[in-house]
């Protein structure tokens, strides 16, 4: 299972380390994968360490592929076609909620929303796992110079869409929008911090290599 995993480096399987220590003290439970993405990276990688795994994403391509991808590794994953915003994802359930790079799709005031239903799905003890293209990535770069977008709130572009650089949204209206750390660090303040940083990473996943902006946020839920 290993080598049909880790067999298609060129493509998807390259992951992020800290996701790979995260591992290490998450409770063995239940993961839930918010924005599964073309490939289901995550979720697979948790289904293959023997969690089990719900995952959601809006485009139903991604969930179909996804499903696809964990049948052929032999795994099992929980999809389903949702948007986040809205979906019910239950409360105290998970031991690790993943929001990895969909952020940007959602307005400020609807990111603080799904991120109170992450915090409400995790168990005692459990981990969210929060990643987001920072300022500066070239995400806003094209917001900026798209004629579309107009700036309506601090780091925050919209533009009146329902589809913008290859991903479908969760409306006709296409949001453009990240957290600093200090957002992260205010919005999970009642967490026990286990890493946050900023860094700017090589993307070889798509297209020419370039480079994003990336911030992540780990933390534990307290009693």
């Amino acid at each position: 299972m290993k080598e049909k995993f880790f067999g298609a480096r060129d493509r998807w399987w390259d992951f992020d380390p800290l996701l790979i220590k995260c591992t290490r003290f998450v409770p063995q439970g239940k993961v839930l994968d918010l924005g599964l993405g073309k490939d289901g990276r995550n979720a697979l990688f948790f289904s293959m360490l023997g969690y089990e795994v719900d995952g959601v994403d809006i485009d139903e391509s991604a969930v179909k592929q996804s499903l696809e991808r964990a049948k052929d590794l032999g795994v099992t994953i929980n999809a389903q076609v949702a948007d986040i915003s809205t979906a019910d994802i239950g409360c105290g359930g998970y031991s690790i909620v993943l929001a990895m790079y969909m952020w940007q799709y959602f307005s400020r005031e609807t990111s603080e929303r799904i991120i109170t239903k992450m915090k409400n799905a995790l168990s005692v003890g459990g981990v969210a796992y929060v990643a987001v293209f920072a300022l500066g990535d070239i995400c806003f770069d094209r917001a900026k110079n798209d004629p579309d977008f107009k700036l309506v709130g601090p780091n925050t572009y919209r533009a009146e869409k329902g589809q913008w650089w290859g991903c479908q949204t969760s409306s006709k209206q296409t949001y453009v929008h990240s957290f600093t750390k200090e957002d992260l660090l205010s919005l999970f303040s009642d967490f026990e911090l286990l890493h946050c940083s900023e860094s700017v990473d090589m993307d070889i996943d798509h297209g020419k290599p370039h480079h994003h902006n990336v911030l992540i946020y780990i933390g534990r839920k307290c009693p």
